[in-house]
């Protein structure tokens, strides 16, 4: 099963563009949306990505603001919503292009209190 890869950027409120990569299998048995921690960037997920493409699932990948490859100040952030709100449009985003495929994130450090943040107020889950 051999992933397509696709790097994009992602415009968020009109203001930035985040950084995404997405490597898609066929027939995914679902998606996973993979957030990176403080002071680092989705390219030091590449293996994490290739492992979960093996196993059939697609990956959906970024650059947080402010990180990376995507916009945004480096270090620093008006407000850590900013973030979740990100998170959000790279979910909807997988979801509106693998409908009806389960869509789960999957957050390292700050990507998983981003993660449970968005978690705990999305109402996609109730």
């Amino acid at each position: 099963m051999q992933p397509k890869a696709c790097e994009e950027m992602v415009a968020v409120n009109g203001t930035i563009e985040l950084f995404t990569k997405i490597n898609a299998v066929d027939a995914p048995k679902a998606v996973i949306v993979i957030v990176h921690g403080i002071c680092e960037h989705s390219g030091r997920y590449e293996h994490v990505a290739s492992h979960f493409n093996r196993g059939g699932f697609s990956v959906y990948r970024f650059d947080n603001r402010g990180h990376g490859r995507s916009g945004g100040d480096k270090g620093y952030l008006d407000d850590f919503q900013l973030y979740i709100d990100d998170a959000d449009t790279i979910v909807e985003k997988a979801i509106k292009e693998n409908p009806g495929i389960p869509v789960f994130m999957l957050g390292h450090s700050m990507g998983g209190f981003i993660t449970a943040c968005f978690g705990a107020a999305c109402d996609i889950l109730f």
